[in-house]
């Protein structure tokens, strides 16, 4: 499991979107050519943190049942 940044919903820059899109077209046509992706500095794309497995603690003995119990298993 991987956390990572989230942009913040309260930036007045970016309005929570992390970023902000810019269209561009072709000079020669004047056509669609694509978008480029301005990002915002309230957030980091590439900050993680890598959660680690928690080490395997031993399992406590139980106690030996000699029949059933009525005792609800919740």
């Amino acid at each position: 499991m991987v956390l990572v940044d989230t942009p913040r919903r309260d930036c007045t820059e970016c309005d929570g979107d992390g970023g902000t899109a810019h269209d561009y077209g072709d000079p020669e046509t004047g056509e669609y050519a694509g978008t480029d992706w301005e990002p915002c500095n309230c957030w980091n794309q590439a900050r993680r943190w890598v959660l680690l497995p928690l080490p395997h603690l031993p399992r406590r003995r139980q106690r030996q049942c000699t029949g059933y119990s009525d005792e609800p298993s919740f």
